[in-house]
């Protein structure tokens, strides 16, 4: 036995000996979620074939469809990451709109914001609002129960102008007297970090 019009590829004993003119198959698998069609051949004989549609497995794995960027602090990423949930072939599993996947962040000082579950939707989980608020390099993992994890490392850097915030505060102040500590303003980004470039 053949698979034809395929990408994938068949596993288990493709080839049978008839019993009592009989050739009975076993364990034989296929890779992909397509539909395909398998002939079965023997010498000289009239060929038999069948069409089959091949469906997703069960859940298995979360893979990065779409990397998160434009990552800068405070401030949603431009592209929001995507999920997908995946079958232990590779097959996105269609059938799947319940798994909630869930994203964390790690090593860094910051904090996510936004909506750090979504729900997957004909097996993809797209998230929407997402921002990290520290300016330096971490990493994302993406989680769903036993399912294999899927991780990404994204740099988020400083973003535009958002507010003041006062570093130093003024004291030692005395009527007709300048202040024995002056006052310092630190110009900074939506998540809290000092924009170094304006000048």
């Amino acid at each position: 036995v053949a698979a034809s019009a395929a990408s994938g590829f068949l596993t288990g004993t493709t080839t049978k000996a008839a019993s009592s003119g009989v050739a009975t198959f076993s364990g034989l698998g296929y890779s992909k979620a397509e539909t395909i069609t398998l002939t079965f051949t023997s010498g000289t004989l009239t060929q038999a074939s069948q069409s089959l549609t091949v469906a997703p497995g069960a859940p298995n794995k979360l893979v990065l469809s779409t990397a998160a960027s434009g990552a800068s602090g405070g401030v949603a990423f431009t592209t929001q990451p995507s999920i997908t949930v995946q079958d232990s072939d590779g097959n996105t599993v269609t059938s799947d709109s319940a798994t909630i996947v869930t994203v964390a962040a790690s090593g860094g000082s910051g904090s996510l914001s936004g909506t750090t579950a979504r729900t997957a939707a004909a097996g993809v989980a797209t998230f929407a609002g997402v921002s990290y608020s520290k300016a330096e390099t971490i990493a994302l993992t993406f989680s769903a129960g036993s399912l294999t994890q899927a991780t990404q490392q994204l740099q988020v850097l400083t973003g535009g102008l958002h507010a003041l915030a006062v570093t130093t505060a003024a004291a030692g102040a005395t009527g007709g007297s300048v202040f024995s500590t002056q006052p310092a303003v630190t110009l900074q980004d939506a998540g809290g970090n000092t924009v170094v470039s304006d000048s």
